[in-house]
């Protein structure tokens, strides 16, 4: 079973096919003529994410920042379904316990499933398919002005 990955690191977008347990390093490209995207691609997904996201309390008092993995598959007709965590919150700056963990990971399951529909995967053709897994990090960085 492939996962596709989208990587929002680095304002930009990239999909990648990955072994059933991985979510790092082994990333192979996979056979989809179009994979589902975000309305509008990153910048209108990053937008979408900023305006809805309710940062945790605990992480703008402690300064903390990371993100969260979240699996969900695409329908053919670009509804997200089977949303999920597949990797809880991780922070570079600061080790968080599971009570500040939780607190993320709600926040980022809370964004995907008010997610708008998606431009659904294609194979040949330009037939829309089912795509079963596609894994997204939801980044949470604290705003300096």
């Amino acid at each position: 079973m492939k996962y596709i990955v989208i990587l929002l690191l680095f304002f930009s977008v990239n999909v990648f096919g990955q072994s059933k347990n991985e979510i790092d390093d082994h990333i192979f490209i996979d056979d989809y003529s179009q994979h589902p995207v975000f309305k509008g691609g990153y910048e209108p997904m990053k937008k979408f994410i900023d305006s809805i996201m309710v940062y945790p309390k605990i992480g703008i008092e402690k300064k903390i920042e990371g993100k969260v993995w979240i699996m969900f598959s695409v329908t053919k007709t670009g509804k997200l379904t089977n949303i999920k965590v597949v990797r809880s919150f991780s922070s570079e700056n600061i080790q968080v316990d599971s009570i500040i963990s939780n607190q993320f990971d709600n926040e980022a399951l809370r964004i995907v499933k008010l997610m708008p529909d998606w431009i659904p995967g294609e194979r040949e053709e330009n037939i829309p398919v089912d795509v079963p897994k596609v894994v997204i990090p939801i980044l949470f960085r604290l705003r300096t002005y």
